[in-house]
């Protein structure tokens, strides 16, 4: 949790990425940020709000905030499991 939650230190990418992302990063860089948002376009789930960092993932969350409200999920939930 605490790798999770240390948005400074710790890509959100790190979710998804490991041996099948099709990706090879450089080996002994301590800030890899700049390769990770040049490949996270190749990378399988790269592009899921859940796999965003900030502060793009906040602009995100704010904008779907707006559309996925209780109500609205109430109201959607019979096509949901459909």
């Amino acid at each position: 949790m605490a790798v999770w939650r240390d948005d400074e230190h710790f890509s959100a990418i790190n979710a998804v990425i490991g041996p099948l992302a099709g990706v090879t990063f450089p080996s002994g860089k301590d800030d890899i940020s700049e390769d990770i948002e040049k490949f996270r376009s190749q990378i399988q789930f790269g592009g899921l709000v859940a796999t965003q960092d900030p502060p793009l993932h906040a602009r995100t969350r704010s904008l779907m905030a707006g559309v996925l409200t209780p109500k609205r999920l109430r109201d959607n939930e019979q096509f949901m499991w459909v």
